[in-house]
């Protein structure tokens, strides 16, 4: 989720989808992704600082902020979900 721009997590999807494609998608793999995705904090975020890397803060769980990128669908396999809550995993449901 922090290394593709939102529009593109989009389009990608939508294009799997029409061509009946299955895709996965690595989330919520590290307390290291939480934080940044959450906060824009830690390692991720300090890294990005030094890089002079511009990043929206969600501030929302990973999962969460994939779904609202409708990042997800059916044909979709999230892999490692290590680091979700009660929400996320309804959301992963």
């Amino acid at each position: 989720p922090y290394t593709v721009r939102p529009e593109l997590l989009t389009a990608l999807q939508e294009w799997a989808t029409g061509e009946g494609l299955p895709s996965t998608i690595d989330v919520a793999e590290s307390p290291a992704e939480v934080e940044l995705v959450a906060t824009g904090s830690g390692p991720f975020g300090e890294m990005f600082a030094r890089r002079g890397i511009r990043w929206a803060i969600p501030g929302v769980s990973p999962v969460s902020y994939l779904d609202t990128c409708r990042a997800f669908g059916p044909n979709v396999l999230a892999v490692h979900c290590v680091h979700t809550s009660e929400e996320d995993i309804a959301i992963l449901k």
